[in-house]
């Protein structure tokens, strides 16, 4: 491993370590115990993976142990989100946690199938981690439209945001896109380049780490936005209409 891919190894493990000690300190944990959840895996899955030889069979099987855990705490993580960035709507917060779970377990039925179409495996690429980074990729380009489409669902109506959920959402949606556009780029060009994509990506996670460490504050538990037409009051009082209309109409279909 060259001195670059370490230093940013390293970036990322500090940083979410010390993201960690942050909600700790300021006991925002038990408000975003998934995203808690997150992190710890995250740390360990760097600090178990620098013991073993990059090379080896041990180190494939615990890197795919550690990207399936990723997948599946990240699935709770934004169904955590969608619950939190709409509270004040439990009818809309409940429908969107429920297609968030049956829209990934269908992604993940389709993932499953849709390996063994990806026949295109270069000379020196394995086998396994070819179908597996196809796999990955097909379930994190289905959340990362979940968490653009909840992204433009908060930009469309006013949906009053605590600030640090605004962090939240921009945070995983930057992270997603980024690990969608690597675990691609891993499966096509040379696994020369393989190097060069995991710094991008890590580099990546870093940012987002980062902006999480200044952005995840408790203050920012006790001031809200309204991102959705805030330039438009016109508009925004109709949209608050609109919003309180569906959830209402979510919260009869849920009693029946």
């Amino acid at each position: 491993m060259g001195s670059l891919s370490r230093a940013i190894l390293y970036l990322n493990l500090g940083g979410s370590l010390a993201l960690l000690i942050r909600l700790g300190l300021s006991r925002l944990m038990r408000v975003y115990r998934w995203l808690t959840a997150y992190l710890l895996a995250y740390a360990l899955a760097f600090l178990v993976t620098a013991l073993i030889p990059i090379r080896s069979k041990l180190y494939g099987n615990i890197y795919m142990l550690a990207e399936i855990t990723n997948v599946i705490l990240s699935i709770l993580v934004v169904r955590e989100l969608v619950g939190l960035a709409l509270t004040a709507h439990p009818g809309l917060a409940v429908f969107a946690r429920k297609a968030v779970g049956v829209t990934m377990g269908l992604a993940a039925l389709l993932a499953v199938g849709g390996v063994t179409l990806d026949t295109n495996i270069l000379p020196g690429q394995s086998r396994v981690m070819h179908r597996f980074f196809t796999a990955e990729r097909s379930l994190d380009f289905t959340l990362l439209i979940v968490l653009l489409a909840i992204s433009a669902f908060m930009l469309w109506y006013p949906v009053q945001l605590r600030r640090n959920i605004v962090f939240y959402i921009g945070g995983f949606a930057v992270f997603y896109l980024s690990r969608t556009f690597g675990l691609l780029m891993i499966n096509l060009p040379p696994p020369a380049s393989l190097k060069v994509i995991t710094n991008v990506l890590l580099s990546c996670s870093a940012g987002c780490l980062i902006a999480w460490l200044f952005g995840l504050r408790r203050e920012n538990e006790d001031t809200t936005t309204v991102v959705g037409h805030r330039w438009n009051p016109a508009a925004m009082e109709r949209l608050s209409g609109q919003l309180d209309a569906i959830n209402a109409t979510l919260v009869r279909f849920g009693r029946r």
